[in-house]
């Protein structure tokens, strides 16, 4: 399924004000799957040092993200799509030893 990411520029953002704004996130991807569409609210991401949240939603369409914010009630700066690049194998780390495939 397509992922984006909705980002929101806030100064004086705080851990505890994002946990109420992901709930309501939550709510609303479930309010708008209700009614026949998908989408999924995924993390947020909240870089203090940039005033810089982003939520990770999977969906359909960039119009059924911005149909949950809305109905989250929430301001956006903007919503992008998003590709979420998995780690290969090759160069885990565990106990500080590099760790090759199939060792």
């Amino acid at each position: 399924m397509p992922k984006f990411v909705v980002e929101r520029y806030r100064p004086s953002s705080d851990p505890d004000g994002l946990s109420a704004v992901a709930d309501r996130l939550t709510a609303g991807a479930r309010q708008v799957s209700v009614d026949g569409v998908s989408v999924r609210y995924v993390d947020t991401i909240f870089l203090p040092g940039d005033e810089t949240c982003m939520h990770l939603f999977e969906a359909d369409s960039e119009a059924d993200v911005r149909a949950v914010v809305r109905q989250a009630g929430i301001d956006i700066d903007r919503i992008v799509p998003a590709e979420q690049i998995e780690p290969s194998r090759a160069g885990w780390r565990f106990g500080g030893e590099d760790k090759e495939e199939g060792s």
